[in-house]
C-alpha cells in the first residue's frame, strides 16, 4: 500500500480513534460511510476505470471491488513491502539485534548497480518501508521497545484527556492530540526512522504539554476555590 491509500489509511485510523474516544457517534457515522463507500466501488464493477487513478489504487485493493491494472500494481507494492522486510530480518537483524547498527546508508556514495537495483538500493540506504524493521535497524530491540512504550504511554494519557476533559481542550490541543496518532502510525506504515523520529518525538512532547497546561488550571482553580472559600469564612467570621 502506498501514497493516496497509505494517506487515506492513516488519517482513517486517526478520526475513527480519535472520534471513537471523543464522541463515538462520529464513529459510527465514519464506519456507516465507510461500507458505504465500499458497497458502492463493488456496484460499479468495472466501470471503476473511470475513477481517478489515486482512487482506483484505494477501492481496488478492498475484497470485492474490480481490480483494475492499477490496484494490481498497488497490491504489488504490499508484496514488495513484505520481501523488502524479510530480507532485512534474513541479512541484517540478527548481526545487530539488540541495539541496532544506526545510520550507516549513504544516499550519496553507491555504486550505479546498487541504485537500480529495486530491493539493494532500499537495504544500503535503510529505507526498509517498515516501522518496525526501520526501528529495529537504526536502535535495535531494546531502542524499539523503549520507543513503544514511549509511544503507549503516551497513547493512554491521550485518551485520559479525551475522556475525562474533553469540555476543556481548545484547538491547539485537539491538533496535539491528533498530530501524535498520525505522526506515530506514519512511522510504523512508512518506516523512515531517521526522517520520523524527530516528528514522533514532538508530538509526543505535544500531548504532554496539553496535559501540563490542563493541570496547571486545575492548580490555578483549585487556589482560587480555597482562596474564595478563604474569603466567605472570613466575611462570615467578622
Amino acid at each position: 500500500m502506498s501514497g493516496y491509500r497509505g494517506f487515506l489509511i492513516r488519517f482513517a485510523v486517526v478520526i475513527l480513534v480519535f472520534f471513537g474516544i471523543y464522541c463515538k457517534k462520529w464513529a459510527i457515522m465514519s464506519l456507516i460511510s465507510g461500507a458505504g463507500i465500499w458497497g458502492l466501488a463493488i456496484g460499479l464493477g468495472d466501470s471503476i476505470e473511470i475513477l481517478p487513478l489515486p482512487v482506483q489504487r484505494v477501492l481496488g485493493s478492498l475484497p470485492g471491488v474490480y481490480q483494475t491494472k492499477v490496484a494490481i500494481s498497488a497490491m504489488g507494492g504490499i508484496d514488495w513491502r513484505a520481501e523488502l522486510v524479510r530480507r532485512f530480518f534474513a541479512n541484517e537483524f540478527w548481526k545487530h539485534p539488540w541495539f541496532g547498527r544506526g545510520q550507516v546508508g549513504d544516499f550519496w556514495m553507491m555504486a550505479e548497480s546498487v541504485a537500480r537495483d529495486k530491493f539493494l538500493y532500499f537495504e544500503v540506504t535503510q529505507l526498509w518501508h517498515s516501522g518496525l524493521a526501520s526501528a529495529l535497524d537504526m536502535v535495535g530491540i531494546v531502542g524499539a521497545v523503549l520507543l513503544g512504550i514511549a509511544q503507549l504511554a503516551t497513547f493512554i494519557l491521550s485518551v485520559s484527556i479525551l475522556h475525562k476533559q474533553s469540555h476543556r481542550l481548545e484547538g491547539w490541543m485537539v491538533w496535539c492530540i491528533l498530530n501524535f496518532y498520525s505522526a506515530n502510525i506514519n512511522f510504523w506504515y512508512t518506516g523512515f526512522f531517521q526522517r520520523n523520529l524527530p516528528m514522533m518525538t514532538f508530538s509526543m512532547l505535544g500531548v504532554y504539554l496539553v496535559f501540563a497546561f490542563l493541570r496547571k488550571r486545575e492548580v490555578e482553580a483549585s487556589v482560587e476555590a480555597v482562596s474564595n472559600l478563604a474569603e466567605k469564612y472570613e466575611a462570615i467570621s467578622a
